[in-house]
């Protein structure tokens, strides 16, 4: 679904998981998404080697891919290598379709040829989820995930450019009951919808209680007792298009918000044991500085990166490195 809206598709693999992260635009805004599986939940027979810990990173067209993984849905079989063609690096599908007469043992294979880029080592060691390490965030699920998805699409249709959003956490203490506000104004009415029955799972306040609260006074409860995350502003049509595509993996959906930052929408899907991470940064007049300069979610990690320049001559081992995962 983002196919021509994005600038650079990644894919990150290892004998562990197969991960892809993707950088795009909707409507004038920057987003992020990372999905991650488990690389036993995809293949029966794995072999990834390379000289660096036996990870591959490649840069693709998601187009190219988008293709070759609807072939492969078809196939009862699909082997995914990567060569070189012509001394070109190339990740090939080879997939085996089931012959349509069952007395026929003859098997068709198609082979899905799409060319990449490889990635330096170091870029492809450090590729991983993008934290939220240092900034104030509330966390919070929603049992009625569609209901909020629905929502916001009416609110689009309404015609106003953005939607805000808001977390008000309920009663004092350790309470986990918090009601998710949402609203959008437009020339002809202001519109508002809330959903009281969030769990929150983290808030933004790190500082324990007073000792007025710790000794059970109801005035220093008061002071933990509806706090508020405050207004920040999202591109209606980007978190529309971003609940859709967490609809199409699960109904498990965890919101976290950084105020006047960003948001992100964490959906685990329990079939493959894999997740999808989307970041949406705020508009970019609601940012109060800090946080990322440019209003833009956060890169994919590369703490853990070496020294080398990403930027210089590409490492000449291509052809040591091989990938070989049969599917069934």
């Amino acid at each position: 679904m983002f196919e021509k809206k994005t600038s650079r598709f990644l894919v990150r693999m290892c004998p562990s998981d197969f991960a892809m992260t993707i950088r795009g635009q909707e409507e004038g805004a920057d987003f992020l998404c990372w999905c991650q599986i488990p690389m036993k939940r995809l293949c029966e027979t794995v072999l990834i080697e390379s000289k660096r810990h036996d990870i591959i990173g490649v840069s693709i067209e998601l187009e190219h891919l988008a293709n070759a993984l609807r072939y492969a849905s078809a196939g009862e079989v699909t082997m995914l290598r990567l060569a070189k063609k012509d001394g070109v690096p190339v990740l090939c599908f080879e997939i085996r379709l089931a012959h349509p007469d069952s007395a026929n043992d003859v098997a068709m294979i198609i082979t899905h040829q799409c060319f990449v880029e490889i990635l330096p080592g170091e870029e492809a060691e450090s590729l991983t989820t993008p934290g939220l390490e240092g900034l104030k965030e509330w966390r919070f699920f929603l049992p009625n995930f569609r209901q909020v998805k629905s929502c916001v699409e009416r609110l689009r249709i309404a015609g106003g450019e953005e939607i805000v959003l808001e977390i008000h956490k309920e009663g004092g203490g350790d309470s986990t009951n918090a009601t998710l506000k949402l609203s959008m104004e437009t020339p002809d009415v202001n519109l508002v919808a809330t959903f009281a029955n969030a769990d929150l799972l983290v808030d933004d306040d790190d500082e324990p209680p007073g000792p007025q609260a710790a000794a059970g006074n109801e005035a220093g409860a008061r002071q933990r007792r509806g706090r508020r995350s405050g207004q920040t502003f999202f591109k209606a049509k980007a978190v529309s298009t971003l609940m859709h595509s967490a609809s199409l993996v699960s109904d498990r959906v965890v919101f976290c918000l950084v105020p006047q930052r960003l948001l992100v929408l964490y959906t685990f899907h329990e079939e493959v044991d894999g997740y999808l991470v989307e970041y949406l940064p705020a508009c970019e007049h609601a940012v109060e500085g800090g946080g990322n300069e440019e209003g833009k979610p956060p890169s994919p990690s590369r703490e853990n990166a070496g020294d080398g320049d990403h930027g210089g001559q590409r490492e000449s081992d291509e052809g040591d490195r091989d990938v070989q995962m049969g599917e069934g």
